[in-house]
Parts: C-alpha cells; sequence; structure tokens
C-alpha cells in the first residue's frame, strides 16, 4: 500500500473515531446527557458522554502488561568544534539502546542554528535529522501547562529512529549571518520504550478475536495493550497531576500527526506510543500523553490519555483548544500527501 492509500485509510479511521465519539449519539440522547452535565455539576461529580462503553475482557493469549522504559539525558558543548565552521557545537556519544530521540534547551536560549542528528543501528549511521520545537500541547492555564512551564525548558519534537539505536551524534549549525555563540543548557533526550511479547501481531490478532467491540463502535485497544506504565501518570503529581481533567462535554475533534516516520511495523506501534508518553510526561512535563486517541498505519485505533474513553478527557494536543475537543494522532507523518 503507497502512502497517499495508507494516508486516505488513517482519515477514514480517524474520521470514524470522531463520528463515533461526536455524532454518534441521537438528539434524545443529547438532550438527557446535557440534563445529566448540569446535575453532574451540582453535584461536584465528572460529566459522562452518552457513549458505549469498552466491553470486559477475559484474554488468555500473551497478557499485556506494564512496560517499563528509560531514559537517556547528554549535554552538547562547543568543545571540539573547528573555527570559522558553521557547525558550533557537536558531540558524539555509544549509548544505551534507544529508540526515540529529542531534545531540550533553557527556555529563552534557544540553539542559534539549525539542531540535528543522526543515529546508529549497529554498524550503519543514518542521515542526518533537524529537530524543531514543538508548536502544540498544553493550553495555557492547564495543569499540563503549568508542570511543563515550571521546568524552564523548552522541547522539541522527538524523533522516532526505531528500536535498537546504539549510538548518536548531533550537531548544531548556526544558520548564515547569525552571531556565533555557544549553546547554553542544550541537552539531547534519548528514550527507550521498551520491548514486550504483548507487542506482536499474534498478539493483539488473538486480543481482537477474543474480546468483541459493542455494537456501532470501532475496536479500540486499550492503554493496558500498549503496555502503558500507569504510575508515570504520578510523577508530576504535586503539581496537580495524577487525576485525568473533564470538559462538560465535547465540541470539535482534531486529527494530528505525530512527526513520526511512516515505515514502522505493526510489532513497533505499542513501543512508539510509550515512547511518545514517556517523552510527554517526563520532558514536556505533561500529565499524560497528549492525544485522547492514536491511529497507526494499519487501521488499529489506540486508547490515548488516562481517564475513559467514554468521558470528555481534556488533552494537550491542540494549544487552546483542549477544552472540549477531541485529540487523535495520526502515527507517522503526512506533510506531502494530504488525506482525502
Amino acid at each position: 500500500m503507497d502512502l497517499a492509500s495508507r494516508t486516505r485509510l488513517l482519515a477514514v479511521v480517524a474520521s470514524a473515531i470522531v463520528t463515533t465519539f461526536l455524532l454518534a449519539a441521537p438528539a434524545t440522547a443529547q438532550a438527557s446527557n446535557a440534563t445529566a452535565q448540569a446535575s453532574n455539576a451540582e453535584r461536584g461529580t465528572r460529566p459522562s458522554l452518552s457513549l458505549p462503553t469498552p466491553s470486559s475482557r477475559t484474554v488468555t493469549a500473551v497478557l499485556p502488561h506494564p512496560v517499563a522504559g528509560s531514559l537517556q539525558r547528554i549535554a552538547l558543548s562547543s568543545r571540539g568544534t573547528r573555527s570559522g565552521s558553521p557547525v558550533i557545537a557537536a558531540t558524539r556519544h555509544t549509548t544505551d539502546p534507544f529508540d526515540l530521540v529529542g531534545a531540550t534547551w533553557r527556555s529563552g536560549a534557544s540553539p542559534a542554528g539549525r539542531l540535528e542528528v543522526k543515529v546508529r543501528h549497529g554498524s550503519t549511521w543514518s542521515r542526518w535529522h533537524r529537530l524543531a520545537a514543538d508548536d502544540g500541547g498544553a493550553s495555557a492555564g492547564s495543569v499540563d501547562a503549568a508542570t511543563a512551564a515550571a521546568r524552564r525548558t523548552v522541547a522539541v519534537t522527538p524523533l522516532w529512529v526505531g528500536a535498537g539505536a546504539d549510538a548518536v551524534r548531533a550537531r548544531i549549525v548556526s544558520s548564515a549571518g547569525a552571531v556565533r555563540r555557544a549553546p547554553v543548557g542544550v541537552h539531547l533526550i534519548l528514550i527507550n520504550g521498551g520491548q514486550s511479547p504483548a507487542d506482536s501481531p499474534a498478539a493483539t490478532a488473538r486480543l481482537r478475536s477474543v474480546v468483541k467491540s459493542p455494537a456501532g463502535r470501532p475496536f479500540i485497544y486499550t492503554r493496558r495493550d500498549w503496555g502503558a506504565q500507569e504510575s508515570l501518570r504520578q510523577r508530576n503529581r504535586q503539581a496537580g497531576c495524577g487525576k485525568p481533567k473533564y470538559a462538560s462535554t465535547l465540541k470539535v475533534a482534531f486529527i494530528h500527526h505525530t512527526d513520526t516516520p511512516n515505515g514502522y511495523s505493526r510489532t513497533a506501534v505499542p513501543a512508539i506510543i510509550r515512547s511518545m508518553y514517556r517523552y510527554h510526561v517526563l520532558v514536556h512535563g505533561w500529565c499524560d500523553i497528549g492525544y485522547n486517541f492514536l491511529v497507526d498505519r494499519f487501521g488499529r485505533i489506540w486508547e490515548g490519555r488516562y481517564g475513559g474513553m467514554n468521558r470528555p478527557v481534556i488533552g494537550a494536543q491542540a494549544g487552546g483548544f483542549n477544552v472540549g475537543s477531541l485529540g487523535v494522532g495520526m502515527i507517522g507523518t503526512f506533510n506531502s500527501v494530504a488525506p482525502d
């Protein structure tokens, strides 16, 4: 299947999520839901959507389980760079295995040039990839934004490089005419999402053959299915994270792409989600993974942010529009081919 066909498939699946969660309820159900929301507000309880709930699971195949990952942090410096060279900082490190690379720098001290990385698998080095500051995420005034601001750092959009990378090179290339200055507080972030026998296509296929989805709703793999380490959600608990936050209702849906490569395998998908989850919590400083749902290139739907798939959970995916919105992350990069 070519990229255009895969893009159309992802758009159809993402649209199915939107239709299910925003348009499926009849008018009478919406009216009763509004009444229930008002009653909930008076009692101080959480709002609930008029949507089908997940089915119970009794599975004897390979059971999903929390998968622990790892994070490595490497500082860049200007030592060893040549005078007059456009490269103003560089580093090369042999590392523990990782599958995702990102970077941070101090707020207000962005690098004076392009931050680029390449990684090694075995004896083969990749090409250079540019890392750019993330342009979306938490809404101002939200708990996610508050915990992120407390770190006083800027995080780039991470790059998925595939399991088993064991070395990294990085450089900052000065822009033409820019003042040459040493970087301040620039660190590479290397994340390993971990591996599990439950990640295999055979395991997920057996799970789907046993677990039936409620009528009128697409099958959705849960956080347990992709091996979410739920204790991560407690890392920023003192800043207000730990418990999901809810909107009064859903009004709109946003379909994003995750800016990750498109050629991943079925087996890699749970690790991709785990690595994004770890990066969003430990590097951005958010309460949880930013997206409410994710869709892979094979058409599978995965639960994202914790809090209930049938509840209006506030995510960190659309800047100032997270309250009352549903965020669907299409796993991949779709700048050159537009969904239709």
